[in-house]
This record gives structure tokens, sequence and C-alpha cells, in this order.
């Protein structure tokens, strides 16, 4: 249940996050594909970010947190190409395109968004030792509710997107 809490509850965060990045960017105030508020890269990112974060736990504070950054900015780059590019196999379509960046690899990354990633993860470390305490008091019965939400969410979304192309 914990998991799933970190998970929703930053599939939440990155949602209001990309919101106001794509305000400022296109004057569009919408993020992911999903009918609801939550983003589920930004979900599994925390999740990856957390992960990696434990695994240090040997080193000290500095070192761990450097290698985390490292490792987590460069295994979200890679989950990044590869959903990208999976989604627009399966249905034949694009999210995301940072070919106007100046230092795009295809289309789906960009050295530009990696730093994102990578400064993002000292973020989230930051973030999630204030969060934590709160997201272990969510009762079981709001994450079942929630999860089932997102669940019929996330089945609507892709019916909608496998039949509008």
């Amino acid at each position: 249940m914990y998991n799933i809490n970190i998970f929703l509850t930053y599939s939440v965060i990155g949602f209001f996050y990309e919101c106001i990045i794509n305000y400022i960017q296109d004057d569009k105030f919408r993020s992911g594909f999903m009918y609801g508020p939550w983003t589920p890269i930004y979900g599994i990112g925390v999740l990856i970010i957390l992960f990696i974060y434990k695994k240090l736990s040997k080193y000290s504070k500095t070192k761990r947190l450097i290698l985390m950054s490292i490792l987590s900015m460069l295994i979200l780059t890679i989950l990044e190409y590869i959903t990208g590019n999976l989604i627009e196999i399966v249905f034949h379509t694009s999210f995301w395109d940072y070919s106007n960046f100046k230092f795009n690899i295809c289309k789906y990354i960009s050295l530009e968004s990696s730093l994102i990633w990578l400064i993002g993860s000292i973020i989230i470390i930051f973030i999630h030792n204030k969060l934590d305490k709160y997201i272990k008091k969510i009762p079981n019965t709001i994450t079942y509710i929630i999860s089932t939400i997102f669940i019929i969410d996330l089945v609507l979304s892709i019916i909608r997107i496998s039949f509008s192309k």
C-alpha cells in the first residue's frame, strides 16, 4: 500500500508540475493523457529514485545523493525514451516531443530534460522526507478507492487513445 500511495501522490504532484510548465511554455494548462489529475511517469520515476537512494545507503550522504542523482537521470532518461517509443508504436501518437530542444536525441529525450530529472531527483529526496509521514498515514480504504478510480481512468484513457487515431 505504501508504494501505491507514493506512486499516486507523486503522479498527482507531477501532473500539477507539468500543468505549470505547460502553461508557462505553451499557454495550455494540461498534462498527460489521462482524464484525472495524474501523470503516471512521475509516480514511477519517484519510486525508481527512492529505490536507488535506498540501495545506496552504505555511502555517505553527499556521495549517496550524487550517485543517486546521476543514476536516476540515466535510468529515467532511458525510461522516457522507451516509453515515448512504445506509445508511438502502440498508439501511433506522441505525448511529448523534444525536437525543438537544442540538445535533443531523437524526439523523446534531450539533455535539458535529463538535467531536469537529475535536479528533480535531488529535490524529490528532500520533498519526500517531508511528505513521507503523511503518505504513511493514508488509510488503506482511501488507497483502494483512489487506486480504483486511477485504474478506471487508465482503462478509459487507453480506450480513448486507441480509437482516436
